[in-house]
């Protein structure tokens, strides 16, 4: 394996010794590899942009429970249909602007989902405990999709 490293004052392929071994690496059949430089500033950027999507997804979420709104499946559709944009759209552009819809919705449902996670449930809603394990397990799976499905819009 070769590595190949440039600088910013001169291109590597400007001085005889770094063609030549690049050359001579080719012929023996290496892999050549180029470094380039950093997109950290990119990748906190986007994670930056994301991490705000995900706390107003939240508050809509929060926002949604307050006002008592209840489960709506308009939430859920949607997530499908900017997850199925997103895969065809080519534009850039577009597709981070589905990917920021999709993650404020993933939130919305996560947080909306979860306040009635450790509600105790009561004699006449579950008279049968054995029916209460099965559904606290359903809400965990419930939160735990929506957040694994927030995680892929990254």
């Amino acid at each position: 394996v070769m590595l190949v490293v440039p600088n910013r004052q001169e291109s590597v392929y400007t001085r005889l010794w770094c063609a030549y071994e690049a050359y001579l690496a080719q012929e023996e059949g290496k892999t050549i590899l180029i470094a380039h430089s950093s997109n950290l500033h990119q990748i906190l950027a986007a994670l930056r942009g994301m991490a705000l999507a995900a706390i107003f997804g939240a508050s809509v979420g929060i926002v949604a429970t307050l006002l008592n709104l209840g489960q709506t499946y308009g939430v859920p559709a949607l997530a499908c249909l900017v997850v199925g944009s997103s895969l065809v759209i080519h534009d850039d552009v577009c597709r981070r602007v589905m990917h920021l819809l999709g993650e404020i919705l993933c939130w919305t449902q996560v947080t909306h989902g979860f306040v009635n996670f450790f509600d105790l449930y009561s004699a006449e809603e579950y008279p049968d405990k054995d029916k209460a394990v099965p559904h606290k397990v359903t809400q965990v799976l419930h939160l735990s999709y929506w957040v694994m499905t927030s995680l892929a819009f990254c």
